[in-house]
């Protein structure tokens, strides 16, 4: 039997979180089209040989088979193949900036175990986002579409009261206008493909990154991380 009951199951996913414990094995957390989001153990992953190691990394898309004893028990790796990895992402430090606060964001906003509709889009855009120049909007235009996806964008950004989304510094988010035209246009357009060679102005990027802060801090409780990878791009210029 396979699936989110059985013993069993197949997975197609992108891997959002890696955390070690004990000397050689480590934990991920997963998200797939049909499971959705779990986390699932992979022994021996962290020893120097290891091939499931070298697949489930951060960012990388993979497939194969998960086992567990019953279905209060966690998922264990038994067998993994690489589907996709996206090097660019990685390896330089603006891209992994927007790769990493699309993976955390995912983290926070997707609840577990269920079916994640936006999976297909997802994969677009890292595609996108690993080889196109356009690598704000693209991300921008997922995560405004994640969060439209739980109810918390307006309907008209343009004209929207964004008062229940606070700064850091605790005051009401007030946004440019041409942020507000990105928004609107961001959760209209469901194809990446409507941002291709479009850039988006350092103003905009700062204040729709300052929204979906706002958002994990005022309806999650939570300060990105990935933040801190943008004050260091911003402290090199």
């Amino acid at each position: 039997m396979s699936g989110r009951e059985g013993r069993f199951s197949r997975f197609d996913a992108v891997v959002l979180r890696r955390t070690s414990f004990g000397e050689t094995d480590s934990v991920h957390t997963l998200l797939d089209p049909e499971l959705g989001k779990f986390d699932a153990v992979a022994y021996g992953a962290r020893s120097e040989k290891s091939r499931r190691g070298g697949c489930l990394i951060v960012s990388n898309r993979v497939e194969g088979l998960l086992e567990r004893k019953d279905s209060s028990s966690p998922w264990s790796v038994k067998d993994v193949r690489l589907v996709r990895s996206y090097p660019s992402l990685v390896e330089d430090l603006h891209r992994a900036a927007w790769l990493y606060l699309v993976l955390e964001m995912l983290d926070l906003i997707v609840p577990g175990e269920i079916t994640f509709p936006l999976y297909p889009m997802l994969l677009e855009v890292l595609s996108r986002m690993d080889s196109d120049l356009s690598v704000a909007a693209y991300a921008l235009h997922f995560l405004v579409r994640l969060i439209q996806g739980e109810g918390l964008m307006p309907e008209d950004a343009v004209s929207a009261d964004f008062g229940h989304i606070t700064t850091a510094e605790g005051k009401p988010f007030l946004p440019g206008d041409g942020t507000r035209r990105f928004l609107r246009d961001a959760s209209l357009y469901e194809n990446a493909s409507f941002f291709q060679g479009k850039s988006v102005s350092s103003a905009v990027e700062n204040e729709a990154i300052a929204f979906i802060a706002g958002v994990a801090r005022s309806h999650y409780q939570r300060e990105l991380r990935a933040l801190s990878l943008f004050r260091g791009i911003s402290s090199r210029q």
